[in-house]
């Protein structure tokens, strides 16, 4: 509605520790392991379906945490201007709104010489300036939610690495000759000759 009045908050202070995700190394954060049942609580039965197929995709644990990178490269130079922004707006939003008139004298400010001003709509002044702050709340979320996502691709990238070094190829026998498995010459017969070797009955 055109009456609401916004609620005032307090744009919060953003900082970024890093431009750079932890090394892929297959140790997903503490507490992210998955439930294979899935995550709808324990004790609820489980449908038996059949698991969806599809076709067969590659994936490249350093190219989705490059991506991730790329992610906190960029929303660090989001946090500069947001915090840059905000205080712009902290130090001179309430001035925006003043008129001259007989009031308050204000120091010189950058050379402009003060003079008495006074503010001549504190109402009107106070929902804007309460605006701009849900606005910058409003930015300092996004940059939060681009950091928390460039996280999750960071730990999705961990999971595929854990997968990768945890897979194991099995052992498959296969057959180099009668009886034989790889790894062990066939067993000589009586004659001392190999099983699958052919046999010189001098018809040759």
């Amino acid at each position: 509605m055109a009456d609401d009045k916004p609620t005032d908050v307090t744009p919060p202070e953003l900082t970024q520790p890093t431009v750079k995700g932890p090394t892929v190394d297959g140790h997903p954060r503490e507490g992210e392991s998955r439930d294979p049942k899935g995550r709808r609580g324990k004790g609820v039965p489980q449908p038996a379906i059949q698991p969806p197929t599809h076709a067969k995709y590659a994936v490249s644990p350093g190219s989705v945490n490059d991506a991730g990178n790329e992610i906190l490269s960029r929303s660090q130079q989001s946090v500069n201007t947001y915090e840059d922004l905000k205080s712009t707006v902290q130090h001179d939003g309430g001035w925006i709104f003043w008129e001259p008139a007989i009031g308050t004298k204000i120091p010189d400010i950058m050379g402009v010489e003060g003079g008495y001003v006074t503010d001549q709509s504190p109402e009107t002044t106070n929902q804007l300036t309460a605006a701009e702050d849900n606005l910058l709340l409003g930015v300092a979320d996004s940059i939060t939610l681009a950091g928390q996502f460039a996280d999750q691709l960071n730990n999705a990238a961990q999971f595929y690495t854990q997968a990768d070094k945890a897979s194991v190829l099995p052992e498959m026998p296969f057959t180099i000759g009668a009886g034989s498995i790889m790894g062990q010459p066939p067993k000589p017969d009586a004659t001392g000759t190999p099983a699958d070797s052919p046999k010189n009955d001098g018809s040759g």
